[in-house]
C-alpha cells in the first residue's frame, strides 16, 4: 500500500480512509461552511499545520479534515484529491 503525502514547511497532508464519520473542516464559504460529511470507508485529506506555520498562532498542531470535494481547490491537496477520485 502506498501512502501519498504532501509536505511543506511546518505542514503535512495525507490521504486517509475514514473509520468513523467526520465533518469537513473547510470554512471558505463563511458564514456557510462546507456541509459535507465524510462517511466511514470514504477517503479524505487529513492536514496538520504545526507551530511555526503562518496559519498556527499557538503552540499546538492544528488538524483539519478536508473532504475530497473541497481539497480540489487547494494547491498540493488537489493532487491528493485527484488520487482519491481515481
Amino acid at each position: 500500500m502506498t501512502t501519498t503525502v504532501y509536505r511543506e514547511h511546518c505542514y503535512t497532508a495525507r490521504l486517509v480512509t475514514a473509520r468513523k464519520r467526520h465533518r469537513c473542516s473547510i470554512r471558505d464559504h463563511y458564514p456557510y461552511p462546507c456541509l459535507s460529511a465524510v462517511q466511514p470507508g470514504e477517503q479524505y485529506v487529513r492536514s496538520v499545520a504545526f507551530p511555526g506555520h503562518d496559519a498556527v498562532g499557538g503552540t499546538r498542531p492544528v488538524v483539519h479534515v478536508v473532504c475530497v470535494n473541497c481539497a480540489v481547490n487547494y494547491i498540493g491537496l488537489d493532487r491528493l484529491a485527484a488520487e482519491a477520485q481515481s
